[in-house]
């Protein structure tokens, strides 16, 4: 029977862990939740999202919604690890189809097609200005090490 030859092996060992591929670095994160409040109540089922700036070259934003108590917690790369360390934008939006849903799929068969309803009324529930990054007025710093909690208060 032969041996493989050590060379063999530490190759074959290196191509299976990655050996000589680089390792991708994503930015630090730290930990954020909060509130979102509009005319002094909490708003439920808003998306909430952290635009980091530029110059953290994030290569992605964070992001969560809202529950009935208008709590929100942050996931950038995984669930809950908050939002990359430095200045943010913070966008928050909710939208409603006055009533009517705006798609639909037959719930019997979850292969279904998805229908758009053009019936459908889309409209934003929360003032427009929080909608973008370039007009929202709610900028944050997301700090390491720290359990980052904001209260996000908006206004007509």
């Amino acid at each position: 029977m032969n041996q493989a030859s050590p060379v063999f092996v530490l190759a074959i060992l290196c191509l299976f862990s990655g050996c000589g591929q680089e390792k991708a670095t994503k930015p630090k994160t730290a930990k954020v939740s909060g509130v979102v409040v509009y005319k002094g109540d909490p708003v439920e089922g808003a998306s909430v999202k952290f635009f980091a700036d530029e110059s953290l070259k994030s290569p992605r934003l964070g992001g969560g919604t809202t529950n009935e108590n208008g709590e929100f917690t942050i996931s950038t790369f995984g669930i809950d690890d908050g939002a990359v360390v430095g200045n943010h934008v913070v966008t928050v939006t909710k939208i409603s189809s006055g009533g009517e849903p705006p798609m639909t799929q037959d719930e019997s068969n979850a292969l279904a097609p998805i229908v758009i309803n053009p019936k459908a009324v889309i409209k934003q529930e929360l003032p427009q200005k929080y909608a973008s990054e370039k007009s929202s007025p709610l900028k944050v710093e997301v700090i390491a090490d720290e359990n980052n909690v904001f209260k996000l208060e908006l206004v007509d």
